[in-house]
């Protein structure tokens, strides 16, 4: 089942049902997409019709956020499960870690965190997968060979553009037919939780989804994202005849 934000397809499905989903993907032949949405990705979505359209192309829209839930409110459907980047692709590395499984780490030049970094965590508590990755812009548009080449025989791809940028990438190597990819996802700010030079929020905030109140405290420079994800996209909401 799935629900329209902004002509913005986000699929709405319960923890168990997500996972069957993915571990079908593991077992496919096939390169799958999953995008982890949020309240700004529906906002840009809203705006910008590349994205929209690589985001209505994907094979799994995963909720992250919980401002997302006016717009389900709105629609007379509740969210099944909010799952945060943080917390899915944990799980997926403890899934390709049973599997023996092998990822690429595709990280931001721009960012906190390259992706030796987030290979020794991954190294650290998931012995089993075998990791190789890249530091890249994050608005790269154009897949080299160089780079084809080094994805070439992992199992999943991780990358931490933010949106739109590595949706658009990602959705470059999808059609790639490299070699052995199974799954590519954008998963925003995680590397640099997993590799704690960010901390995340306290379980309670977690628990009742505010971890964007502790992030603004962490990273005051953040309040215009945070007044677009807690002001600007439920008026939106509310006011589209959608």
């Amino acid at each position: 089942m799935d629900v329209k934000v902004f002509k913005t397809r986000i699929d709405n499905y319960t923890k168990k049902e997500i996972f069957v989903k993915i571990n079908v993907f593991l077992d496919g032949n096939k390169t799958k997409q999953i995008a982890t949405v949020n309240s700004e990705f529906l906002l840009e979505a809203k705006k910008n019709e590349k994205f929209r359209n690589i985001l209505n192309k994907c094979d799994l829209n995963i909720p992250d956020s919980s401002g997302i839930n006016i717009a389900f409110w709105k629609k007379k459907e509740k969210m099944k499960y909010r799952y945060p980047g943080v917390d899915l692709t944990v799980d997926i590395l403890k899934e390709l870690n049973k599997r023996n499984m092998n990822v690429f780490l595709l990280t931001s030049q721009e960012g906190l965190t390259d992706w030796q970094e987030v290979a020794y965590f991954v190294n650290s508590n998931f012995p089993n997968i075998k990791v190789k990755g890249a530091n890249c812009e994050k608005n790269i548009k154009n897949l080299s060979k160089e780079l084809a080449d080094k994805m070439s025989g992992s199992d999943v791809v991780l990358c931490n553009f933010g949106a739109p940028y590595q949706e658009m990438f990602l959705f470059c190597i999808k059609y790639a037919k490299i070699q052995g990819i199974k799954l590519v996802i954008g998963i925003g700010g995680t590397f640099d939780f997993l590799t704690q030079k960010l901390p995340r929020a306290p379980i309670f905030m977690q628990k009742i989804g505010i971890e964007w109140l502790y992030r603004v405290y962490v990273q005051p420079w953040r309040w215009k994202r945070v007044i677009n994800a807690v002001i600007v996209f439920p008026f939106q909401v509310l006011i589209s005849k959608e």
